[in-house]
């Protein structure tokens, strides 16, 4: 009998779930009439409870349906045969339609929280990602310019990460005809991403050649120390070494007034002898 298996007659069993049919058809009417009116905290609070209700008529209709099925096996006869299979049809019937009510207010709280929240913000991270991904691809590659490309690289990281966060939490709201076009935008951006921090080995190697020919004209610095905040004398006073390397023509001239810019763009053809 239901009584002894779940603790209660099949007459409280269906009670339970018409109440709790009641309750969740209750809760998605107020939604449809509401839903335009609400903020995105007051949507996915409602959603949530939306969400409970039909967990709980689904349960309540388990319940109802074992506790049938233990009275029909102490049932005999055609009569109570017809009966439990119409039970058993009023408990598939109950489950499809709360669920297609389920369907039919998400399709609503979906309009709203995209097309009102999501679509702005996630669209915003990805465009925002992608301009700092071009930024760091439109660096030259020099050695002057190694500190600033790990500098855009850490915004472009930083701005990665925030789009993904976005798109993980808008995934489940994003329509299917959109979400393909956005996921595979996420996408490019993470291999983009990953092309431009191995390309800051280009950089190091730059700043190295750079160094390299920079001690021809201060052949007392050892090439070590030219990537090295360490100091060195020259006869226009004390400098780093490794700054150095970033001077432009001009400020490397000023060093040993022997040497003219023109000279040393010889050897530094990319760095034009106005840049300091």
């Amino acid at each position: 009998m239901a009584e002894e298996i779940l603790g209660k007659t099949v007459k409280e069993l269906k009670k339970a779930r018409t109440n709790a049919k009641s309750n969740f058809t209750r809760q998605a009417n107020y939604l449809n009439r509401e839903a335009g009116r609400m903020v995105e905290a007051e949507l996915r609070e409602e959603f949530t409870k939306l969400k409970e209700g039909l967990r709980k008529v689904l349960e309540a209709n388990d319940d109802c349906m074992a506790g049938l099925q233990a009275d029909a096996q102490k049932a005999e006869g055609k009569e109570e045969e017809v009966l439990a299979k119409r039970e058993e049809a009023d408990g598939e019937r109950t489950a499809e339609e709360a669920e297609a009510r389920m369907e039919e207010v998400r399709g609503l709280f979906q309009d709203n929280l995209w097309s009102r929240y999501g679509q702005y913000e996630l669209i915003t991270a990805i465009e925002e990602a992608e301009e700092a991904s071009e930024q760091v691809g439109n660096v030259p590659v020099q050695g002057t310019y190694l500190e600033g490309y790990g500098v855009l690289l850490t915004i472009l990281e930083k701005r990665m990460k925030e789009a993904t966060r976005v798109m993980a939490a808008w995934e489940c709201w994003i329509p299917m005809m959109a979400k393909s076009d956005l996921a595979g935008r996420v996408k490019d951006l993470k291999v983009m991403r990953n092309r431009l921090e191995m390309r800051q080995g280009e950089f190091v190697t730059a700043r190295r050649i750079a160094a390299k020919k920079l001690q021809r004209f201060f052949p007392e610095v050892k090439p070590d120390k030219l990537n090295r905040p360490e100091e060195v004398k020259t006869p226009k006073g004390t400098e780093k070494a490794h700054e150095l390397v970033c001077y432009g023509l001009e400020e490397i001239a000023k060093v040993h007034k022997v040497i003219s810019p023109e000279k040393l763009q010889k050897f530094f053809p990319e760095v034009k002898p106005e840049e300091s």
